[in-house]
């Protein structure tokens, strides 16, 4: 084997960086024009993307309106529901008796009877007049009665 001169391994790596170089060039530049490719084909699929979006804007606002219609609706019918009195009066015998005084009357007798007024729950009052007594279960078990 004769023994290669400096000029001749220098033009051999030359040749060997120049054919690495093509074949990087060639690959890289592969992958630019699939890359190119994939963003065209993404920027061709934002008008649909932008089409999309304003018709979900469009039925996000119908639905808004459809419920704000139906909440003014129901509004407008909760006025014409039947409201209970905001007073009731029992006259009997000469007497005027509101029924809250006597609601206040049972709360009293309730916690007088070392019960907590945070545990009433619910009171059932019954009035009777010719008795003028009104009495009362509260909670479902606690019974009592108070003067009218």
């Amino acid at each position: 084997m004769a023994k290669k001169t400096a000029k001749e391994v220098v033009q051999e790596t030359v040749a060997a960086v120049k054919e690495v170089s093509e074949q990087t060039g060639k690959a890289v530049s592969e992958k630019v024009g699939a890359a190119q490719k994939t963003i065209r084909e993404k920027v061709e699929e934002k008008p649909a993307v932008a089409e999309a979006v304003e018709n979900t804007k469009k039925a996000v606002n119908k639905a808004v309106d459809t419920t704000r219609t139906t909440a003014r609706k129901a509004s407008e019918n909760a006025k014409k529901v039947f409201r209970r009195p905001s007073e009731v009066v029992i006259q009997y015998g000469g007497k005027d008796v509101k029924e809250s005084e006597l609601v206040d009357k049972v709360i009293a007798a309730y916690v007088a009877n070392g019960y907590k007024k945070s545990a009433l729950k619910d009171i059932v009052l019954y009035v009777k007049p010719e008795d003028d007594a009104a009495y009362y279960v509260i909670n479902d078990s606690i019974t009592g009665k108070v003067d009218m």
